[in-house]
């Protein structure tokens, strides 16, 4: 028997999953039988295309990552379902009025094949069984299956059935795989940031989820969940808003990156600069930070007027941000005349280290996994409470 829960006559893998799908990233935590978890992430991106188009990107590259997927449900199909970076290169716009859970399935199986894929580098020979306990989070509104809206029941529905058929037999790199779905939970995110904090059960916290796409709070008397509500306020909304004040620049993951890291330098614009002339450098530059410092400012002024309707009546003990875009967001947060008299944590520097020190990331350099383990606070704290590592 191989470390780790992996046999290899028998031939058993058991995998405990928990996926944020985020707009920006799909952010994964796995544990392999009793192994120490192991934190990955994949680009969102999914896109149908033909696969002559995939055979033709293969032969002009001297050698295929990991992150270059593609899906299919049966040897024989034409069209493919390209993913992670491979999507990002051919084609890098994201729809993000797109409701997560519609292409979630989809991006599951992607996160599963990459998983199986970095495995099977450690064993001595291919599983004859591989099941799967899953954890997916999705913003709230998209996450509960007692949700008022019928048609949201019926997603929610669909996505686990449709999950659960595809995961028997389905194609990642034209490898065949065959995963058996033992369980699936679906819970909203920022409730793992949450479980993450100490006396969390004996307290009435607001979680403030500010995520890629949607920004959403949680209220939690307690453990008890009470109520929340979500809106399409995001980073893709400061994306969109940079990109109009200046010239050139292109919604895609260059610049999303590029504006994330410029959190803690604004010299990092200087990636998507446009000009070659070293005479407009300066002024490109200068222009590029003032369309940064006015658009993060208008998207905070926006969020915080969203929050402010909607916690008016409610009172607790704690306010919690979490999610990337509260760390790109702090200072305006911790400057604000109302917020910064509040009881407020932000868990993503809190508990980053922690996520650190439990999880090993296989391939990564020190600067991702620095940038990841910030990202993953929410699963982290989801992974440990389900699974109880």
């Amino acid at each position: 028997m191989l470390d780790g829960g992996v046999m290899n006559n028998s031939s058993s893998m058991q995998m405990n999953v928990c996926a944020d799908l985020g707009a920006s990233e799909l952010k994964v935590i796995y544990q392999i039988g009793n192994k120490q978890p192991c934190g990955m992430s994949l680009l969102p991106n999914i896109l149908e295309v033909d696969s002559s188009l995939v055979s033709m990107y293969r032969q002009q590259q001297m050698s295929i990552s990991e992150d270059i997927a593609w899906l299919k449900l049966k040897k024989s199909d034409t069209k493919v379902i390209a993913v992670d970076q491979l999507a990002e290169n051919i084609f890098s716009l994201s729809n993000y009025k797109q409701l997560k859970i519609n292409l979630a399935d989809w991006r599951v199986l992607a996160i599963i094949g990459k998983i199986i894929t970095i495995e099977l580098e450690k064993l001595l020979a291919y599983p004859e069984e591989i099941s799967l306990n899953l954890t997916v989070l999705l913003p709230f509104g998209e996450s509960s299956g007692d949700s008022d809206e019928d048609s949201m029941k019926q997603d929610i529905k669909f996505f686990k059935r449709e999950l659960k058929k595809k995961l028997k037999s389905f194609y990642h790199n034209d490898k065949k795989r065959i995963v058996k779905l033992e369980n699936i939970r679906i819970l909203p995110e920022g409730v793992g940031s949450l479980m993450c904090s100490p006396n969390h059960n004996i307290t009435s916290t607001i979680v403030i989820m500010l995520g890629h796409r949607n920004t959403s709070y949680l209220y939690f008397n307690g453990d008890k969940f009470v109520n929340g509500d979500t809106t399409i306020l995001g980073f893709h909304s400061f994306v969109k808003e940079f990109c109009s004040k200046t010239s050139g620049q292109e919604k895609n993951n260059l610049t999303t990156t590029t504006l994330w890291k410029s959190r803690l330098d604004l010299n990092e614009l200087y990636r998507i600069s446009k000009t070659d002339r070293l005479e407009y450098q300066a002024i490109e530059l200068q222009t590029l930070k003032q369309a940064f410092l006015d658009g993060r400012a208008e998207l905070w002024g926006k969020i915080k007027g969203w929050l402010l309707k909607e916690l008016e009546t409610i009172e607790f003990d704690k306010m919690q941000f979490t999610g990337g875009v509260a760390e790109f967001l702090q200072p305006l947060i911790l400057e604000d005349e109302y917020f910064s008299n509040l009881p407020i944590e932000f868990a993503g520097s809190q508990y980053q280290e922690t996520v650190k020190k439990s999880l090993t990331f296989p391939g990564l350099r020190e600067e991702k996994i620095n940038e990841l383990s910030l990202r993953l606070v929410d699963c982290y704290g989801v992974f440990s409470g389900v699974f109880q590592c």
